[in-house]
C-alpha cells in the first residue's frame, strides 16, 4: 500500500485555515522538548503506538509527523491497518516544515 501523505505546504494551509484535524507526533519525548508544532494534539512515540495501540477520534483528518517523515510513514501505515481511513503522513517531517516555514525553530 502506498502511504497517504500531505506536504508541509498543505499542512501550513490547514493551520492558516484553522481546519479541524488531529496532529500526532510519533517522536520520542526528548524530541518533543527540542521543537514541536503548537497544534500537536497527541504525542505517541512510535514504539508505544505499535506495542500498545492508541485510540484516536475518527471524525477529523489525522496528520502524523516525526523528524523526517520515516517513522510517521510507518505509523500512518499502521493506523491504516488498524482501520483509520483519514490519516496522512507529513512528507519530510518537521524538518521540512522548519526549512520552508519556521527557520527560527531549533533543528536537531
Amino acid at each position: 500500500m502506498k502511504c497517504p501523505e500531505i506536504t508541509v505546504a498543505d499542512l501550513e494551509q490547514w493551520i492558516k485555515e484553522k481546519r479541524a484535524f488531529l496532529l500526532v507526533d510519533v517522536r520520542e519525548p526528548e524530541e518533543y522538548a527540542i521543537c514541536r508544532f503548537p497544534q500537536t494534539t497527541h504525542e505517541i512515540p512510535m514504539g508505544r503506538l505499535q506495542r500498545e495501540g492508541f485510540e484516536l477520534p475518527e471524525e477529523h483528518d489525522i496528520v502524523v509527523y516525526c523528524r523526517s517523515g520515516k517513522r510517521s510513514m510507518y505509523a500512518t501505515l499502521f493506523l491504516h491497518s488498524e482501520g483509520y481511513q483519514r490519516v496522512y503522513n507529513l512528507k519530510g517531517g518537521i524538518l521540512e516544515y522548519i526549512a520552508q516555514f519556521k527557520k527560527d525553530w531549533t533543528v536537531y
